[in-house]
């Protein structure tokens, strides 16, 4: 998921993917990230810079 998320995207952007997982797991109360964790993260922090930034099919 990562991969094919990260067409177009900065390393900054992958940092905070993984940063942001992390966090959702933290919130969550828990020491595993799931991917369902980096499906959020990558959500948000794709949409932070514009819909256009999520790459087609990745959701569906």
């Amino acid at each position: 998921v990562l991969v094919a998320a990260s067409k177009g995207m900065t390393g900054a952007d992958i940092k905070a993917i993984c940063t942001e997982a992390g966090m959702f797991a933290i919130r969550d109360d828990r020491e595993i990230v799931h991917h369902q964790d980096f499906q959020r993260a990558i959500r948000k922090i794709a949409l932070r810079g514009g819909t256009d930034r999520i790459p087609p099919g990745i959701y569906g």
